[in-house]
């Protein structure tokens, strides 16, 4: 479902049913006037115990429009952006903000000791688009390469 803010849709909810275990998953999404989600609010729905909140969700963003900070219990997730590279991937996902500029650091706490960041660099290609993206892992030495066609 979404509901229409300005002329752009915006997911007011996602349902999805798990064959295997028979129970629901549902996600409730809000935004602030910005059009930017603030919270996130996940529910399992089962025949015997009804709608149960497994997690909430708060979503920060900076002046830039760029989001922060994802915070949900003990856990949170924090990203720092190149000031001077503007994301420029085609949009995916048109329901939710897009960042404006590319993320550089990742950084992942939660109840456990010590933080796990993963640092971002890019490559373009000679229109300035972006052509691979390389994230890797501090702790381990696990490295992820993403390249783009267009």
């Amino acid at each position: 479902q979404g509901f229409y803010l300005n002329n752009i849709s915006l997911v007011d909810s996602t349902v999805e049913y798990d064959i295997t275990f028979k129970d629901t998953i549902i996600q409730k999404y809000l935004y602030n006037s910005n059009k930017q989600l603030i919270t996130l609010k996940d529910y399992t729905y089962t025949k015997a115990l009804g709608s149960v909140l497994n997690g909430t969700f708060s979503f920060t963003y900076n002046n830039n429009g760029n989001l922060i900070k994802v915070e949900s219990g003990s856990q949170m997730t924090s990203y720092e952006y190149y000031p001077d590279l503007i994301n420029n991937l085609p949009k995916n996902i048109m329901f939710f903000q897009e960042d404006k500029n590319l993320v550089k650091t990742t950084t992942e706490t939660d109840s456990s000791p010590g933080s796990r960041i993963t640092n971002h660099t890019y490559t373009f290609d000679s229109k300035n688009r972006i052509s691979s993206e390389k994230s890797v892992f501090s702790n381990t030495s696990y490295v992820v390469i993403q390249s783009y066609t267009y």
